[in-house]
């Protein structure tokens, strides 16, 4: 389980957005540890990872878990547009060290309760025995995550939530 304070961290870009900045992680995942920060959340929404490829998704991973050296907890979003590349992401996250992993739902096509169940467990599967989290931003996949798919998967697995819902 997650503990302490973490930052949803951007992922540094360089050439305009095209290419991985692989000399910035250093200082990025310093400047967290010098704030006092317990962990990051790598390529969450605040650091693009759903835009970024499959290959790409993973060697940023590395690199955080390279920056951070023990000193802060790693989570790593690893949800993607197909159950499939969602794996992928999850067992590589779990390979290398990731503190958790954390699964957005994938965007644009809603998923009903049956398709939204297998695809988290699947994730959770994958990346076991590490803390498994359902990051819940309906804003930008287009549907919530029905309350009877999480209570489900808390039976199944050692899943947990995570949510940008936006509080009236």
């Amino acid at each position: 389980m997650l503990k302490g304070a973490l930052a949803a961290s951007v992922t540094p870009l360089r050439d305009n957005g095209d290419a991985v900045d692989d000399d910035a992680f250093g200082a990025l995942v310093d400047f967290y540890v010098e704030a006092g920060l317990d962990g990051l959340l790598a390529l969450g929404t605040a650091g693009e990872g759903i835009l970024l490829s499959v290959p790409e998704r993973r060697h940023v991973a590395d690199l955080f878990l390279q920056a951070a050296d023990n000193r802060l907890q790693v989570a790593v979003q690893c949800g993607a547009q197909t159950t499939a590349d969602t794996v992928v992401l999850a067992a590589h996250a779990a390979e290398v060290g990731a503190a958790a992993v954390v699964v957005i739902g994938p965007p644009y096509f809603p998923l009903d309760e049956r398709a939204q169940h297998t695809h988290f467990l699947a994730a959770a599967t994958a990346c076991a025995p590490l803390p498994f989290y359902v990051y819940e931003f309906a804003a930008t996949t287009g549907y919530q995550i029905a309350p009877a798919v999480l209570a489900r998967l808390r039976e199944d697995s050692r899943a947990s939530t995570s949510s940008s819902a936006r509080k009236p």
